[in-house]
């Protein structure tokens, strides 16, 4: 695989870690767990596809290259693709804050 693309990879699985409330050794951060909410958007390569792969509906989620047996020249090929600029990541904070219970003071 291409040394740009790997580390493409390692910087999204760090920022991943981060996003997520983890820290390197798969634990939850204190904040994260004390907060009682959590929210995990994940999002890829597979969603350029929209579900669909060759006229037919994708199966396997995110792991639909190897459900789909893709070969990785071809993935990569949607890779080339992907940008993600198309989403509005304050609508996204403001649902996941609207979802949030709220405990009511007297």
């Amino acid at each position: 695989m291409n040394k740009l693309i790997l580390n493409k990879i390692k910087t999204i699985l760090l920022l991943l870690f981060a996003v997520a409330g983890l820290n390197l050794s798969g634990q939850p951060a204190p904040w994260f767990t004390e907060g009682k909410f959590g929210l995990f958007l994940h999002w890829g390569l597979y969603s350029q596809t929209a579900g669909d792969w060759n006229r037919h509906p994708t199966k396997g989620g995110e792991h639909f290259m190897l459900y789909e047996r893709i070969p990785v020249k071809t993935y990569a090929k949607i890779a080339d693709q992907f940008n993600p600029t198309a989403f509005d990541a304050d609508h996204w904070v403001q649902m996941a804050h609207d979802a949030t219970p709220r405990t009511l003071s007297k």
